[in-house]
């Protein structure tokens, strides 16, 4: 029995100490596939330079690891395995540096100065060419959709934006309540709406001529606008304040057309 146990006691100690020599050698062998790798990333002149990226590929086809420059310019790779790596580094505002180097088991440091290189910017520049109009001479100005929406405008009126086009004046040389064309009233049929009585180019605002989709939209009353389509319904708004072409006459004074959107198949509501 006591021999028994004696055996059992020197298995045990031989196990122990075989389990003892295997954690060292699977220690060693770590200690010997993995080593340290750090470095700083500067200028030519030394100035660190914080934010750089830097990738180290290994020889063997492994996964690439990557670190960035801390603000003091250092990286630091922790763990790698030993063998050829490719160093590249890059910084914004400097040509971009790359270098083979050997890691062992002892701890390798690099010192990464990087040149400063040519930023290159693609500029896209496209021009167009003021045409000139040989054939009409008249001054004015349009306002499209996107424009008509985008003025502030004190009511739902297109009259309204006439008064920024240059040559626009907001005066009328009728006073308020005014009878005319034998006892007929001044009331516009535009009702609350401003009924475009400006004057444009210097004439009185009897003399502006109103069209909407080509056709006379002018009231003959008080020679104001008789149509007012609604704003969101308006394309385009010309008004030619002087110098008109033959096309328009009938008017000495600002020629002001409004066109409004095309419909089309898709119904809306």
């Amino acid at each position: 029995m006591i021999r028994i146990q004696k055996e059992l006691r020197f298995g045990l100690v031989v196990w122990l100490l075989a389990m003892a020599l295997l954690f060292v050698g699977c220690g060693r062998a770590l200690g010997q596939q993995s080593a340290l790798l750090s470095g700083t990333v500067t200028d030519v002149s030394g100035a660190v330079i914080p934010g750089a990226a830097v990738v180290a590929k290994p020889a063997n086809g492994a996964s690439e690891l990557r670190a960035i420059a801390d603000g003091e310019g250092a990286f630091r790779f922790a763990v790698l395995t030993q063998g050829d790596y490719t160093i590249h580094v890059c910084a914004q505002g400097f040509a971009p540096s790359e270098q083979t180097v050997t890691v062992a088991a002892q701890p390798l440091e690099l010192h990464v100065a990087l040149n400063i290189g040519r930023t290159s910017e693609t500029v896209a520049v496209s021009s167009t060419s003021a045409s000139l109009a040989t054939t009409d001479t008249s001054t004015g100005g349009t306002l499209d959709a996107k424009q008509m929406q985008a003025v502030p405008l004190n009511g739902r009126s297109f009259t309204d934006a006439l008064a920024v086009e240059p040559g626009v004046t907001p005066a009328s040389s009728a006073p308020a309540n005014s009878i005319v064309m034998s006892g007929v009233a001044s009331t516009p049929p535009s009702g609350e709406l401003d009924s475009g009585a400006l004057s444009i180019g210097g004439q009185r605002e009897t003399a502006n001529s109103f069209r909407v989709d080509g056709a006379d939209a002018q009231e003959d009353v008080n020679m104001g606008v008789a149509i007012v389509p609604t704003l969101d319904s308006i394309a385009e708004l010309n008004v030619v304040t002087g110098n008109d072409a033959p096309e328009y006459g009938t008017a000495s004074g600002g020629q002001i057309a409004v066109v409004t959107k095309s419909g089309s198949n898709g119904w809306h509501g």
